[in-house]
């Protein structure tokens, strides 16, 4: 807006598109949750509990079921590989893709 830019796209034929409009309707949409969830906050919040629970549930059975795994042609055991394998697959992935994409945000 600065030396009088808003003017000079009128001339230039390249009207704004409001982005104080669009901010305006992106707010509404997460408060209100007209956009995906239909319920606002709560259904974020319904969302994030359930996500919560699901993630320690799996977390609990992947380390049950390799609690006492011990390393092949040593004795060293390792309580929970399942869940430490699961956990660091998940991160790399989480890198890998953030490294591809970061470059495609606008």
């Amino acid at each position: 807006m600065s030396r009088g830019a808003h003017y000079e796209m009128l001339l230039v034929g390249s009207p704004t598109d409001n982005p104080d409009q669009r901010i305006s309707e992106d707010i509404y949409k997460f408060i209100d949750g007209t956009g995906g969830l239909g319920q606002g906050i709560y259904g974020y919040s319904v969302t994030a509990l359930q996500t919560l629970t699901t993630l320690v549930s799996y977390a609990l059975v992947l380390w049950s079921l390799s609690s006492g795994f011990t390393l092949p042609g040593l004795a060293i055991v390792v309580p929970g590989v399942l869940f430490w394998v699961a956990l660091v697959y998940t991160g790399a992935g989480t890198l890998l893709t953030h490294w591809i994409g970061h470059s495609l945000s606008i």
